[in-house]
């Protein structure tokens, strides 16, 4: 009923304005104000462009209708789940540690999602249950036996929907260790074991 495919680096900036919106403040709080007149939007299109890291179009699959993006899952192997090498190079210390627990934090020896969004008209039609299942076929082929992802515990939809699919939390991150306003439930580090499923 889906069809996903890999992203292109034509995509860069439609996937960096659904990464930004879905992150809720992470992006911005890295890239607002730091090169005058650029965007935060522009500068994560132009690192999905290029490919640095994990974040690079090989780690995205879409689905599409008339050139829009309207599915989206942007995953890679937990290990590659870190501050990249241009960020440690571009921002100051006090940009970059307070947010380093959501730029660092995975289960090991997991597929990390890092994002997985469904446009409004086709949510409740199954089709990020059809991206889970995209993702547990990538999570197998690359040798793991286990999903990890970020949840902010007051965004209860995605926590239903998480748990739906078996999705358990790995590990608790109170507000305080948190960089942005609101989200004053904090956040998990959710996990799901693939054994058997």
């Amino acid at each position: 009923m889906f069809a996903f495919r890999l992203a292109t680096p034509d995509h860069a900036e439609q996937i960096a304005r659904i990464v930004i919106d879905t992150g809720e403040g992470v992006v911005g709080s890295l890239f607002d104000g730091l090169v005058p007149g650029v965007s935060s939007e522009t500068l994560l299109s132009a690192i999905f462009m290029k490919g640095e890291g994990a974040y690079t179009t090989d780690n995205v699959l879409i689905s599409e209708e008339e050139e829009a993006i309207t599915s989206l899952l942007f995953a890679y192997p937990a290990s590659e789940h870190k501050v990249l090498s241009l960020m440690e190079g571009l921002l100051s210390p006090a940009r970059l540690e307070p947010v380093r627990p959501f730029l660092e934090r995975a289960v090991p020896d997991s597929l990390f999602v890092n994002t997985l969004w469904v446009a409004g008209h086709l949510r409740g039609q199954g089709c990020g249950d059809a991206l889970l299942l995209e993702a547990a076929g990538r999570c197998r082929r690359l040798g793991f036996t286990r999903i990890s992802l970020f949840c902010w515990n007051d965004n209860e939809y995605a926590m239903r929907f998480y748990t739906r699919h078996g999705f358990e939390m790995a590990e608790y991150l109170p507000r305080e260790q948190l960089p942005l306003a609101g989200h004053d439930m904090g956040g998990s580090l959710l996990c799901k074991e693939l054994n058997g499923a």
